[in-house]
């Protein structure tokens, strides 16, 4: 058999291999790229062989402008021999009567630089709760009326203000290291607060539901009016110091010119108690729990304007062991009572299983004859749970007054304890304290948690690792 003629398509051996990459475009250019023609499934059917076909009029493809970095220009790929002969004749045109996809144009973009991202917007910063002055965490405020700072002439000074934005579990008062449980009434609150002599800084505080505390503060000065010699501290003098073996008190003597006078107020520092006066002469003990007392005793006259003694500084002892004292204020009248006070001491709050160490609480003494003993101490108090028990035998009855001046990491610290009510022959537990933090049992807003088991319950505070367990049979 002949080989294969030229005509054929068949390449001679004598043919030179064709440069292929001159048959590309150059870079830059765009170029067409035959795309199959696809009947269009939404175009109509057909005519009936009865019907005749219209023509169809061959139209003139469009020519595209090449995409390029260059200046635009009319770009059609001329036909070539060399691929004519290699690739053979092009296949004839068909017609059809469905629609023609128009070509692909395929453009070079490997130097098209990509948009930057569209900027995003950052969340707000989170506004804080509250301000620690007039504003509130969430919708709870609290607003103490009257300037920020104000000078008064008046011993006692009344402190109102206004609560808004909801309900408070907890309402106290900050004046001068003494703590004071506040009535939580409806919008407001109005107290009277004794002032010490100079600035006394006095603050509220307000817990919400959820346990977060707003608070407002004023600061008011005290200057007091002119003394006048119609009363007078006639001991201790000015300036005495108590020394290391005395108990921390010291007890005060005055005169009052007025023989019809009754009743004055003595002043120690941030704490005003009412003393009985009999012919014209009064006495009365003071606990000296901070390094400086200023004494001072109070009357108003005729009805009039207060009347003021010299001041007197007393001094307490220097290095003095950390001491309590427990003061109760007996109404006049109460004589031929008998009081005693004992504490017992557990080291461990957490555990109930330890006994606990009774522990002496001494008495000052018998301070006017025939009134009962007011003024207890105990010296050298260490961390733990210390129990106050009163024993106490009267004649008649008699509500009481008592306090507590316990030391702190800033100082001593004083707080009135609960009412209570004495008749005949008894025993009564005054307060649970825990130390060093000079917390009372009854302050549940301090811990966070309590748990309780058949008979006991235990409150616990996080992340202090602070635990403080009783027995239930105790807390009755």
């Amino acid at each position: 058999m002949d080989p294969p003629s030229p005509s054929h398509g068949a390449m001679s051996p004598h043919a030179v291999e064709p440069d292929l990459a001159a048959l590309l475009p150059p870079p830059g250019t765009a170029m067409w790229l035959p795309i199959p023609s696809f009947p269009d499934p939404t175009a109509e059917a057909p005519p009936s062989p009865q019907e005749p076909t219209p023509a169809i009029e061959p139209t003139e493809p469009p020519k595209i402008a090449a995409v390029s970095p260059g200046p635009p220009h009319e770009s059609v790929v001329p036909p070539d021999p060399v691929s004519a002969e290699v690739l053979g004749p092009a296949p004839p045109a068909v017609e059809s009567s469905a629609t023609t996809i128009p070509p692909l144009l395929v453009a070079d973009v490997s130097e098209t630089p990509l948009p930057p991202p569209a900027p995003v917007a950052s969340p707000p910063p989170l506004s804080p709760p509250g301000s620690p002055v007039g504003l509130g965490f969430g919708k709870l405020s609290i607003r103490l009326d009257g300037p920020r700072a104000r000078v008064t002439t008046l011993r006692t000074e009344t402190i109102s203000g206004t609560i808004t934005g909801g309900p408070t579990t907890r309402l106290v008062l900050h004046a001068n290291g003494m703590v004071t449980e506040l009535p939580r009434d409806a919008g407001g609150f109005e107290v009277p607060v004794v002032l010490q002599l100079g600035t006394n800084h006095l603050k509220v505080v307000a817990t919400d539901w959820r346990g977060h505390e707003i608070e407002d503060a004023i600061a008011v000065e005290y200057v007091p009016p002119p003394a006048s010699e119609r009363i007078a501290i006639t001991s201790p003098a000015d300036g005495h110091t108590l020394a290391s073996e005395d108990p921390p008190f010291v007890v005060v003597e005055g005169k009052v010119e007025d023989g019809k006078v009754s009743t004055i107020w003595l002043a120690a520092n941030d704490r005003r108690v009412p003393v009985h006066v009999q012919g014209g002469r009064f006495r009365e003990a003071i606990p000296v729990v901070e390094p400086v007392v200023r004494l001072w005793a109070e009357v108003a006259l005729n009805g009039g304007s207060s009347q003021r003694s010299r001041t007197v500084t007393i001094l307490a002892a220097p290095g003095a062991p950390a001491t309590g004292v427990l003061i109760i204020d007996w109404p006049a009248g109460v004589n031929g009572a008998h009081a005693e006070v004992s504490a017992v001491w557990r080291a461990n709050p957490g555990r109930l299983d330890v006994p606990g160490q009774p522990v002496a609480v001494p008495a000052l003494g018998e301070v006017s004859p025939g009134t009962p003993p007011g003024a207890f101490y105990l010296r050298n108090m260490k961390p733990g749970v210390y129990t106050f028990v009163l024993r106490y035998r009267t004649s008649a009855g008699a509500e009481v007054q008592p306090a507590l001046w316990l030391p702190g990491k800033d100082g001593p610290s004083g707080r009135k304890l609960k009412p209570i009510s004495l008749n005949g022959t008894g025993r009564i537990v005054l307060a649970r304290i825990l130390l060093p933090y000079g917390i009372l049992w009854e302050q549940d807003d301090w811990f966070t948690g309590q748990s309780q088991s058949f008979d006991t319950v235990t409150k616990f505070r996080l992340p202090d690792g602070v635990t403080w367990t009783e027995r239930k049979g105790d807390l009755r």
